[in-house]
């Protein structure tokens, strides 16, 4: 990442490296921006590449935050050579390489949240995803706060996704309504105008309800970030 002078089409400032690959990773490669309402970037989906069985890997993961040393959050892990691409609310798409199959793209729907970022004094936004949809569904989603994230995710019985956070004395948001047409759901807040905030980073996670069918759905992990 690095700063860009639009009117002159070049860069302006030392590149920054915001996503590390994980350990036993070849590389990390196609970062597609996550912005927030204003058009501020605050993280990337990307694929992450291995060597798995003598066989090339791609597998889906999330970063959601600028800061290199935040383990990337994996998205989708398949077997085969897959590229991650762009998103419509939590309908992502991605392309894939089999020698059997040759090159395809694929969607696949999730549920997951942006995390947010914001200045002191300034607002925050967070979104929380579903598959867009023209059906019935009513989906309705939070986001909570924890004390740390989970060195390893734990399972729910019957509830799809991992624990990701500590919620030992956290604190969970009210139920937002998702639009279908494109999947979202959003809240923002104001950041107190008070300087001991700065640098402050919150660990989070969404979880989304389907109405009337009664089916919860972990998300993912992210930060909330005081700049």
């Amino acid at each position: 990442m690095a700063p860009i002078d639009l009117v002159n089409a070049i860069v302006t400032g030392p590149p920054i490296v915001i996503v590390n690959a994980p350990i036993n990773a070849l590389l990390t490669l196609a970062p597609i921006p996550v912005t927030d309402p204003n058009g501020e970037l605050i993280g990337v989906s990307h694929t992450v590449a291995r060597i798995a069985g003598g066989n090339l890997d791609g597998d889906h993961y999330m970063s959601l935050d600028l800061d290199a040393s935040t383990p990337a959050v994996l998205m989708n892990d398949v077997t085969t050579w897959n590229v991650a691409g762009g998103f419509v609310g939590g309908r992502f798409f991605e392309s894939e390489w089999t020698p059997s199959t040759g090159v395809h793209i694929f969607a696949i729907d999730t549920f997951w949240f942006t995390g947010g970022r914001a200045p002191v004094g300034g607002t925050m936004h967070v979104r929380m995803f579903s598959p867009p949809t023209s059906g019935p569904q009513v989906y309705l989603s939070l986001f909570a706060v924890g004390s740390a994230f989970l060195p390893a995710g734990l399972p729910i019985p019957a509830v799809p996704g991992l624990v990701g956070i500590n919620a030992a004395g956290g604190w969970a948001s009210a139920l937002f309504l998702h639009n279908n047409a494109n999947g979202e759901a959003q809240v923002s807040f104001v950041i107190p105008n008070s300087p001991g905030l700065s640098g402050a980073r919150l660990c989070a996670q969404s979880a989304t309800v389907e109405a009337g069918v009664g089916t919860v759905r972990l998300g993912n992990t992210a930060l909330l970030v005081v700049d």
